[in-house]
């Protein structure tokens, strides 16, 4: 059928099966599902896609985010802007300049930095977080005011930083590789130690996890298989920066209106393919299935001290 995406077979083409693993996503395969745990056709049966951020305040179409627009010229800008809110995804304005009119107006799937012009208008905002000893200076900023404000940080695999982070008010979390630092490590490492670190129960005896959402961003997230197994690492977002523009063919001069057309087929693509995935894994639901579900997930020639500290068992391990 035009448009959907093809099935040769349940092989794979990837690494590490056929080409030299890079990151350690390339060494975490999913463990199919088996007879006692039957796959999911998600050509007939519903596979859901959606989720909530921030107690419910946000409802996304799927777990992912489009961000890295610093590049992008004002009317580029807006125009992703506008074909993630008819998408139904969140667009991080990290790094951006000047803050389109159409994010204020679509202020609901916008996280927008803390000190942008009419930051008032949108639903969450983000500060940046740069090391555990600027957290004090940070949180002494923080806007109480605001609905929701999200953390950016270091990739770090301190668990007590993460927790103070929630500790300092922060609703939300996003593990940004871009952000250097000398303790920095992986980003799939840094997630699952965010993910689990925030699973001790809080003051009021419930775990932290439950009130913080979690989101990975990195410019190496090359696709949805990518943001896939970082779900299943922890992540309930995951922050497309750089590939979706290489989909695109996203270049300087490029039409606005081009732009915003293909990068809807882009996302649109990205959703079917995370449905085929949740199916053949025998998941219906990626929020309450996948997100944090380690079991579902094997790794392959995977050093035991990276296993144990991602959570992920190797492949014949039951």
């Amino acid at each position: 059928m035009a448009g959907e995406p093809p099935i040769v077979s349940m092989g794979s083409t990837a690494p590490p099966s056929v080409d030299e693993p890079r990151f350690i996503l390339d060494r975490i395969v999913s463990d199919g599902a088996q007879v006692t745990r039957p796959s999911i056709d998600p050509y007939r049966e519903p596979v859901e896609t959606h989720l909530y951020l921030f107690a419910g305040s946000v409802r996304l179409s799927m777990p992912v985010a489009v961000g890295g627009l610093a590049e992008l010229t004002f009317k580029e800008a807006a125009e992703v802007v506008k074909a993630c809110y008819r998408m139904g995804v969140l667009v991080d304005l990290h790094g951006l300049r000047e803050i389109p009119v159409e994010a204020v107006r679509r202020g609901t799937h916008v996280l927008a930095p803390h000190d942008a012009v009419n930051s008032g208008e949108f639903n969450a905002v983000q500060m940046t977080v740069r090391s555990p000893g600027a957290l004090n200076e940070v949180a002494g900023a923080l806007p109480f005011e605001r609905k929701s404000v999200v953390a950016r940080v270091p990739p770090l695999e301190d668990s007590e930083f993460y927790r103070s982070v929630c500790a300092a008010g922060f609703n939300g979390i996003i593990v940004d590789e871009e952000i250097g630092h000398r303790d920095a490590v992986e980003l799939e490492i840094a997630t699952s130690a965010c993910d689990r670190a925030l699973k001790v129960p809080g003051p009021d005896g419930l775990p932290l996890r439950n009130r913080v959402n979690l989101m990975a961003s990195s410019e190496r997230i090359r696709s949805s298989a990518d943001a896939f197994k970082l779900i299943g690492l922890g992540a309930e977002v995951v922050v497309f920066t750089r590939s979706w523009k290489v989909a695109v063919d996203y270049g300087p001069g490029m039409e606005e209106s081009l732009l915003a057309e293909r990068l809807e087929y882009f996302l649109t693509g990205v959703q079917r393919e995370l449905k085929l995935l949740a199916g053949a894994a025998g998941v219906s639901s990626l929020w309450s299935s996948l997100t944090g579900s380690r079991e579902l997930f094997r790794s392959i020639e995977l050093e035991r001290p990276v296993r144990l500290k991602l959570g992920v068992k190797s492949a014949g391990e039951w």
